[in-house]
């Protein structure tokens, strides 16, 4: 099963260092 991440949990991950993006309907670590 997955985990599923709110839009406001995703948004708290945007620093250089620990980057999160939407991409459909999956959620990445980009860092």
């Amino acid at each position: 099963m997955s985990k599923t991440f709110t839009t406001q949990e995703v948004a708290q991950h945007k620093t250089d260092k620990d980057m999160w993006i939407i991409v459909e309907d999956g959620v990445y670590d980009i860092t």
